[in-house]
């Protein structure tokens, strides 16, 4: 209030001796405001300055973790559950387990993927179960099948280690489809691969060979009868069944071979056991083939399917002055490896 109170006595002094004349005019200029006035002006001035804010900037920070990249120190297929035995040969449609030794040494919690795929050499991506499979463990959804779709990938008994540790085994638990195809010879083989990829982008990886065994498997008529048939009568075709059907599942190119006993009666008589035939059509015209004692090729370059139906035509002849009565035999069909599939 000190300074105010100078600073108003200055000018009343001024005012109250004289008024102040305009030159121009002749008017008299107003008088300065009172002392009562003056602290509101001052006081304006000092809140006008307090009201001036000044503007928060935003800035950014970059901090760069470096590392080694992972390292896919091993890769096997071992038996399910607990069989280590690093497989060089597999069989179909039966559990399995690929283990993967992951090594990081900035922990495995820094791992963000695994990817895993068995593939033959006609590698084909788009998950065929014949030729591909794929899996894949991440650290935010744990382990999942990729392709192809089926009951191929076992989530709840794949295991993923403890990831605070600088190594572990990550076990993907799977098994092949039956129509996964054979290998064996030469060149021709499965591979096991994995990828692991890290949080910044590092990644390890390892492979691995190995053969999936021979699977093939066929089912045939029980029993095959003819009825009504008459000495010196050629072609006969079977009363039942009428077409048989054979139905085979392999994962290589096929084949089926046949035999038999020679049929005969009760008394000793016997019909020659290359007068039954089997055909793939009514008139006998396709894939005739007389029995023998011993094992023939009756198909052959079979593809690899499964469950592939064929049909069987069952013909007789029975010889002229043929004794009467009922002939029985025991036929066999046996399927095989004829060769590889690609």
């Amino acid at each position: 209030m000190a300074c105010i109170e100078r600073y108003n006595s200055r000018y009343n002094c001024l005012n109250d001796a004289q008024a102040i004349t305009n030159p121009a005019s002749g008017r008299a200029m107003k008088r300065w405001p009172t002392c009562g006035h003056v602290p509101s002006i001052v006081l304006l001035i000092v809140l006008t300055f307090n009201l001036c804010i000044a503007v928060a900037r935003a800035g950014s920070g970059t901090i760069t973790v470096g590392g080694s990249a992972p390292e896919a120190t091993s890769i096997a297929i071992d038996t399910y559950p607990t069989t280590e035995m690093n497989a060089t040969h597999i069989s179909v449609d039966t559990q399995q387990m690929i283990v993967l030794n992951a090594t990081d040494s900035n922990l495995l919690t820094n791992e963000a993927k695994i990817e895993v795929q068995l593939y033959t050499d006609a590698y084909n991506d788009t998950g065929d179960i014949r030729h591909h499979y794929s899996f894949v463990w991440t650290c935010g959804g744990g382990f999942a099948n990729v392709g192809p779709s089926g009951d191929y990938f076992d989530t709840t008994d794949s295991h993923a280690p403890t990831l605070t540790n600088k190594w572990g085994l990550f076990n993907f638990t799977f098994k092949l489809d039956k129509l996964a195809i054979y290998t064996n010879a030469g060149s021709k083989h499965w591979t096991v691969e994995a990828y692991i990829y890290s949080k910044s982008g590092s990644f390890g990886w390892r492979s691995n060979t190995f053969d999936v065994n021979l699977y093939q498997s066929l089912t045939i008529d029980s029993s095959v009868t003819w009825t009504g048939l008459s000495a010196g009568s050629t072609w006969n075709s079977a009363s039942s069944p009428n077409p048989g059907s054979w139905t085979y599942t392999s994962n290589a190119i096929a084949r089926i071979s046949i035999y038999a006993t020679t049929p005969t009666n009760g008394f000793g008589d016997s019909i020659p056991v290359g007068n039954l035939h089997v055909a793939q059509s009514s008139d006998h015209s396709t894939n005739l083939q007389a029995f023998t004692n011993t094992a023939a090729d009756w198909l052959t370059n079979l593809p690899n399917n499964a469950n592939q139906n064929e049909a069987v035509y069952w013909f007789v002849d029975v010889p002229a002055g043929q004794p009467t009565g009922t002939y029985t035999f025991t036929y066999y069909a046996t399927i095989g490896f004829y060769q590889y599939a690609t």
